[in-house]
């Protein structure tokens, strides 16, 4: 039995979106990419993390060079996102 994603309440295994970031940290962990630096986003942390609860993607993986662009919201969940 696999372990619950705590932020989409499903088998951690099944959501799509930790399914998608743990692929990408271990392709990193592999050197078949090479990840943007972190250094503000380690920095800038918990400002990061309220960003991301703000816009229901507390999973996201993150770097210097990403933006709120990045998520693809449109109008209204940005402006829901801002309110947040």
């Amino acid at each position: 039995m696999g372990r619950s994603c705590p932020t989409h309440d499903v088998p951690q295994f099944d959501c799509i979106d930790c399914r998608r970031t743990a692929s990408i940290c271990q392709a990193a962990a592999d050197g078949h990419i090479e990840l943007a630096p972190a250094v503000l986003v380690d920095m800038l942390e918990s400002y990061v993390e309220l960003v991301l609860n703000a816009l229901d993607h507390p999973e996201a993986l993150v770097t210097d060079l990403s933006t709120v662009g990045d998520f693809g919201l449109d109008d209204d969940e940005r402006s829901d996102a801002s309110a947040k």
